[in-house]
This record gives C-alpha cells, sequence and structure tokens, in this order.
C-alpha cells in the first residue's frame, strides 16, 4: 500500500506562549489554518484561539488527529519531551511533529514520531510588541527529506529567509544568540541601573544603543569596536573600576570584558 503524502494543509499550535502567538498570527496571516491552539493554562490557549478564529483546549488528550496536520510544539524546552510523550499516540504517516527551540536537539521528536523535526525562528519574542515576520530567519531541519521539504516549503511562505540547519549548527547558532540578545539585554540593564542611580534617564543611552544596532547591520562588530579597553586607555579604565567597586559584581563584568577586549586588539 501506497504511503500518504506529507502535507501541512492545517497546523495544530501546541503552546501559547510569546513563540506560539507570533507563530500562530502568521500563519493566519499568510491563510494557513490554524485547527487547534492547546496550553496547560486554558485562558492562554483560549485568548490565543479567539485572535486565531480556531478551537482551544488545555488538555492534550483533546488534541485531534488530522490528516496532513502539521503539530507545532511551542512549549518551554524543559518539557518538550514530556509533551512529545504524551501526544504519541497522535503519531501517523501523514502527520509531522516539530518543536521551535533553538536548544533542543530533534532527535527529542523522532523516537515518537514518524516524520518530526525542528521549525525554530530565530528571534525574541513578546505577546505585546509585533515583529516583522517576513524578516525573521526560520531555521529548519527534517527527520527526513519529506519532512523537510514541507517544513522549506512553509517557512518560504511566513519569511524571506529560511536556512536547513542541522543539529549541531542550531546549537552554536543558539549560544551566539544568547550573547548578541540576552547577554546585551543584561548589559543594557546594568548600564540603567547605574544611571537612574544618578537620577539620570536611561532616554540619555537609548541614541547610543539604536546607532551601535544600525552600524552592526553593515559592518562587522570586530571593524567597529570602540572604548576605553579597545584604546588600551588604562586610566579611563582605572577610573571606571574605582566607581564600580561600590557594585562588585558589576566591576567584575567590566574587568572580564575589558581584559578580552585588550587581549583581542593587542
Amino acid at each position: 500500500m501506497q504511503q500518504p503524502e506529507l502535507k501541512a494543509d492545517e497546523v495544530v499550535l501546541v503552546g501559547a506562549g510569546n513563540v506560539g502567538w507570533h507563530v500562530g498570527q502568521r500563519l493566519k496571516e499568510k491563510g494557513i489554518r490554524v485547527n487547534l491552539v492547546y496550553s496547560r493554562q486554558k485562558a492562554k490557549a483560549e485568548a490565543l484561539g479567539r485572535l486565531l478564529g480556531c478551537a482551544a483546549t488545555n488538555l492534550l488528550t483533546a488534541i485531534p488527529g488530522l490528516n496532513n496536520c502539521l503539530y507545532i510544539l511551542t512549549v518551554k524546552d524543559d518539557v518538550i519531551t514530556e509533551v512529545a510523550e504524551s501526544i504519541r499516540f497522535l503519531d501517523a504517516p501523514n502527520r509531522l511533529f516539530v518543536h521551535t527551540s533553538g536548544a533542543t536537539p530533534s532527535s527529542v521528536l523522532t523516537a515518537y514520531f514518524s516524520h518530526s523535526g525542528v521549525f525554530y525562528p530565530l528571534q525574541t519574542f513578546s505577546i505585546d510588541r509585533q515583529v516583522n515576520f517576513s524578516r525573521v530567519p526560520l531555521c529548519i531541519y527534517g527527520s527526513d527529506q519529506e519532512a523537510t521539504s514541507v517544513l522549506f516549503d512553509l517557512g518560504k511562505q511566513l519569511s524571506d529567509q529560511v536556512a536547513i540547519i542541522d543539529d549541531h549548527q542550531r546549537s552554536v547558532l543558539h549560544v551566539a544568540a544568547v550573547f548578541v540578545n540576552n547577554f546585551s539585554n543584561y548589559l543594557f540593564g546594568i548600564g540603567k541601573d547605574l544611571v537612574e542611580n544618578k537620577q539620570l534617564s536611561f532616554d540619555l543611552l537609548r541614541p547610543l544603543l539604536m546607532e551601535t544596532a544600525e552600524k552592526i547591520m553593515d559592518r562587522s562588530p570586530d571593524e567597529m569596536q570602540t572604548g576605553p579597553a579597545r584604546r588600551h586607555d588604562q586610566s579611563t579604565i582605572a577610573t571606571h573600576l574605582e566607581y564600580l567597586e561600590r557594585y562588585p559584581e558589576w566591576r567584575k563584568i567590566y574587568q572580564l570584558l575589558s581584559k578580552n577586549i585588550e587581549e583581542k586588539y593587542a
């Protein structure tokens, strides 16, 4: 008997957090039907369901088995395996199951499903902030050629930038993303606290942040590095470290970063 063709005619969203919210909206924008939204928190599932015009549930056992369906697990990384095991009863040759994690290998799904993969949007998402999804890089990977083809075709409908990236590459990409997004944001927070502790507005630093972000779009970080450590300005560094003695944890960060920059540009 011939195996049914793998398609993604409709989608079930398993998760209604930041990623699920944005992926769901983009699917709707592109005319791709979302059949159901699941979340452990019923109110969250229903809120996204209303936005997408679809059903909602807080029961994994209520998720329907649909032909030619893509099941997208947008749950937190530490429960992906648990959720996958709970919905393994849905497995069928014409159903595709993916997660959206940058740090979780695709292999966590292959044990439970005939066709599986990863559909990782490389962006930081917040429910209350719109994102131009056409500019979000989509990193996809399928357990087989058929799954990869379906995910690539869907990705091209949602974004202008789609790449087939294996587990190791995606893991490295995720590490890099933590540096450029999560760590940089933490440093922004230190800057904010420093100025506000002296009754200064963080707005004074926002133009600097914007200029830094804009320059990085068409220049290498190596060529645009500036500052006292880049200039090997020991006098300024010493003055900063003296001030930061009242903030020992921030002082350690300043010292470490300055040391790394000085060594790189020795």
